[in-house]
């Protein structure tokens, strides 16, 4: 596997943090969307409401975990940010 160079690095980053955004957003409307049908399944379909539960659980979950990669990401990209901005100062 090709190392990528530093600025492809870069922007390999920000394009995943971006991408990471997009889908936490995403993630966020689909749990909302989710609570508001779950209210309706818990009174006329008890069964479902439960299942529904554990799968709002399972939502929220997804999403804490995309969070937490975003953060990592974050990281990383001010670590790779802080790399090119010592070498250009270098030159």
């Amino acid at each position: 596997m090709k190392r990528l160079s530093d600025d492809d690095r870069l922007a390999h980053v920000q394009s995943v943090v971006t991408r990471v955004s997009q889908l936490i957003s995403d993630a966020e409307i689909r749990i909302v969307k989710h609570a508001a049908h779950m209210a309706t399944l818990e009174k006329s379909a008890p069964e479902l409401g439960r299942v529904s539960q554990k799968l709002h659980r399972n939502m929220e979950q997804g999403l804490r975990i995309l969070m937490h990669n975003r953060e990592a990401l974050v990281r990383e990209l001010a670590d790779l940010e802080r790399k090119r901005d010592g070498a250009s100062a270098r030159h």
